[in-house]
């Protein structure tokens, strides 16, 4: 008896050791909680087998754990040598609506993860914090750690590398909720700013609100 209670107890307490985290945040919030930030194409998608899954405040059943093998590309925060890394996320198998974190095999995106134990989690579950990089694949983000990271996330959008998407077009949205118009810097620069590595036709482009929020903070 003794030896099943204690079976019991270890399965129970078996789990991804991911804390789950689907709270509304803002992008600079989600940046926040980075421990790593990277551009890189998904190669498959599993759902783990967690048959002890328990999530607080949740019915666990509507939650299994979303493996994405994920070849990495150009990474602008943190370290990682690894060029094929798994990105983990509690996922929602039942029916909503919303921005959720809705990706495809051999598609780009710009992640921001942390390392939970051992695993790389994303900043946020479900809802959206795994962004679509339609212009094509970059070995490194434009300007330097000097400019607001989402000012070159956005310029990232805009710089056409092999392999860009039909879905690159005058108008390349963050899918956060602002969108990321062509000609448009961020309120980091006063006034035109020249963006060296766009190739032969660099672009000027002119400051606005439209670029995650005109976060100033260097990154």
């Amino acid at each position: 008896m003794r030896w099943l209670t204690a079976t019991a107890l270890l399965l129970t307490s078996c789990g991804p050791g991911l804390k789950f985290d689907k709270s509304p945040m803002t992008t600079d919030q989600m940046l926040d909680r980075a421990t790593l930030v990277f551009v890189g194409v998904i190669e498959r998608h599993t759902f783990e087998s967690w048959p002890f899954l328990r999530i607080p405040g949740e019915d666990s059943k509507d939650w299994r754990v979303l493996d994405r093998r994920v070849r990495v590309e150009a990474i602008t925060l943190g370290k990682e040598p690894g060029k094929i890394i798994d990105v983990y996320e509690f996922f929602g198998v039942r029916g909503t609506t919303g921005d959720w974190n809705s990706t495809h095999d051999n598609h780009r995106y710009l992640f921001l993860v942390r390392l939970e134990n051992g695993r790389y989690h994303v900043v946020r579950d479900w809802w959206r914090s795994i962004f679509p990089v339609n212009s094509g694949r970059h070995d490194r983000f434009p300007l330097d750690s000097s400019r607001s990271f989402w000012e070159r996330a956005a310029l990232l959008q805009l710089w056409v590398g092999p392999g860009w998407s039909p879905g690159f077009s005058s108008q390349t949205s963050l899918r956060s909720g602002r969108s990321v118009e062509p000609l448009a810097a961020s309120k980091a620069s006063a006034g035109p700013a020249t963006i060296s590595g766009l190739g032969s036709t660099s672009r000027c482009l002119r400051a606005t609100d439209a670029i995650a929020g005109g976060s100033k903070r260097p990154r």
